[in-house]
């Protein structure tokens, strides 16, 4: 849950100060706030989801629920939400993977850290075993796009993504290639890229 503002009142006392207990976000939180379905914003017209690439707002979405409230996230929010902010009446929701991990560089909760840089080639051997937000950059191409722009951002839990499962994400983590190729077979629409072609990977340790 969100730390309590605090309001230290002025006083006299050249150099005072006033001691705050924050409390750190914790991994086991974050993953539990994670949505377990497609959380859907609904176009009036067609009575379709706006979106079809949910996993800024499946991380973003687990940010807040967990109190994280994003206030100084400055970037392309969602529209049409189903769960706008009580008080701003605005979405919840970032909507672009690459913004995301900008504002989380800026390390704007208790307990968020310097990511870690890493490459799509050696993200595995770094993370294994650990727990945080990971974000893959430039590894999939969007439409008719010649270099790959298209992002990812997810919970990484040891071994596997929030996004993906437990079955999906051991065979897109150990055996990126093949997931690729097998997934190519069905169409461009269901081509599981390999993460080992992001350009950056960024991963933000929390426990």
């Amino acid at each position: 849950m969100p730390n309590s503002k605090t309001m230290a009142k002025t006083n006299g006392v050249s150099n005072s100060q006033k001691n705050v207990q924050l409390k750190a976000i914790t991994f086991d939180e974050l993953w539990s706030a994670y949505p377990s379905r497609t959380i859907e914003h609904i176009d009036p017209s067609s009575k379709k989801d706006i979106f079809s690439d949910h996993c800024a707002i499946n991380v973003s979405n687990a940010l807040y629920q967990c109190g994280i409230l994003m206030k100084t996230f400055s970037k392309t929010r969602c529209w049409n939400c189903p769960t706008p902010d009580p008080t701003t009446k605005k979405g919840i929701h970032a909507i672009r993977a690459e913004e995301l991990s900008e504002y989380l560089k800026t390390r704007p909760f208790a307990g968020c850290p310097v990511p870690q840089k890493l490459s799509g080639k050696n993200f595995k051997e770094n993370v294994e075993g650990k727990t945080g937000i990971i974000f893959f950059k430039d590894y999939w191409l969007r439409g008719n796009e010649r270099t790959p722009t298209g992002d990812h951002i997810d919970l990484w839990n040891k071994s596997k993504l929030a996004g993906s499962g437990a079955l999906a994400s051991y065979l897109r983590v150990n055996f990126p290639n093949a997931t690729e190729s097998v997934s190519g077979l069905f169409g461009s629409d269901t081509r599981i890229t390999s993460l080992e072609k992001a350009t950056e990977v960024l991963f933000w340790e929390i426990k």
